[in-house]
């Protein structure tokens, strides 16, 4: 690869920018000149679609080069190919790709490390332990050993807007720098963006707290209805709805940046099992709907609680995901759906978990 471009395709998510950081300094440790070396960032499902103008190389924004994909579904223009995706589990890469490391159990970025440090047996440290295994708990939905306050400020900060690319590519360079990732915590970048991305969590638990709980199939989509239909500042609006053991989210209508910032909330899985222990309840299946202005489409997340072993076992979600024309993790897995379908969509998410 020496004198050759190195392009990293990522996911612009904490695994995708962890993973491109510890591919970069393993490069380095090669021998690969650090200006030889580019990251771009694109979504799962424009991968899988092969929709991505930097994968094409009809496209002039093509990046060429040597190809290293990283925590995203397998294109055949990578020449290294890093993913842990269970959707990706029936591909079979061409023969121009290099190195394949695929495994659903851990995150790229963990497999991304094991490849450079026991596979390549590269000495140099590619990272900090702690910070590699918050993210690598994160992503596959286990707790982590280590949750310090500077790791959760830049997972935060990192999700507060997932189209800021300048601000992914300042991370990696500042992990490419130094492993250690205190003094990102520190940039003020950062804090500013953790705090917007707080106050998005805190509405989210105040959603959560008040959902409507019902064991009715029939009432549960008919307060579906009923809120849906409530207008954005209605501040008696609810959004989080449990039946049986299926939680439901419904953010179809804050389609957009200002709607975000006025009205916008998330729930992390992480916050998910300790709010409901508290009051009373528990969940095994997710379903989440965001909307898209640009679009006109919904954005779906369908997602199972890895804290039970029984529903692990039991189901594939990246399955259901990918006959939508999505993907994911065997855990999580993510796809796009037409307004009209709303309500359908959510009958095949119970019936696909046999809620009844």
């Amino acid at each position: 690869m020496a004198g050759q471009p190195v392009n990293i395709v990522t996911h612009n998510d904490p695994d995708g920018l962890l993973a491109a950081a510890i591919c970069t300094r393993g490069l380095i440790a090669l021998g690969i000149n650090d200006d030889d070396i580019d990251f771009v960032f694109e979504s799962p499902s424009a991968v899988q679609q092969g929709k991505s103008r930097f994968l094409d190389p009809r496209n002039d924004d093509f990046v060429g080069g040597i190809i290293i994909v990283l925590d995203l579904p397998y294109t055949p223009q990578a020449h290294f190919w890093i993913d842990h995706h269970a959707s990706e589990l029936d591909v079979t890469p061409s023969s121009g790709t290099r190195v394949v490391v695929q495994d659903t159990s851990k995150s790229a970025a963990a497999l991304t490390h094991e490849f450079f440090a026991n596979t390549l047996h590269i000495q140099r440290k590619l990272c900090d332990a702690a910070f590699l295994d918050f993210v690598d708990a994160r992503d596959t939905g286990r707790a982590p050993a280590t949750a310090t306050k500077e790791f959760e400020a830049i997972s935060l900060a990192v999700h507060e807007n997932r189209d800021d690319y300048s601000f992914f590519m300042d991370v990696i360079d500042m992990l490419v720098e130094n492993p250690d990732p205190r003094p990102i915590a520190a940039d003020a970048r950062v804090i500013m963006k953790a705090k917007r991305e707080r106050k998005r969590v805190n509405r989210g638990i105040d959603l959560l707290r008040g959902m409507i709980i019902t064991e009715n199939r029939h009432d549960f989509f008919k307060h579906i209805d009923t809120e849906s239909d409530k207008p954005l500042d209605d501040t008696s609006k609810k959004r989080v709805f449990l039946y049986k053991q299926f939680l439901f989210f419904d953010f179809s209508d804050i389609d957009n940046p200002e709607k975000e910032r006025s009205s916008g909330a998330t729930i992390p899985y992480y916050v998910i099992e300790p709010e409901l222990k508290q009051l009373g309840c528990s969940y095994s299946y997710l379903l989440t709907f965001r909307g898209d202005d640009k679009t006109g489409e919904i954005h779906a997340t369908i997602s199972i609680n890895q804290g039970k072993p029984e529903v692990v076992k039991a189901f594939d979600v990246a399955a259901f995901a990918k006959k939508r024309g999505g993907g994911g993790h065997r855990f999580v897995a993510g796809f796009v759906i037409a307004p009209e379908t709303f309500t359908g969509t959510i009958s095949q998410a119970l019936s696909f978990f046999a809620v009844e």
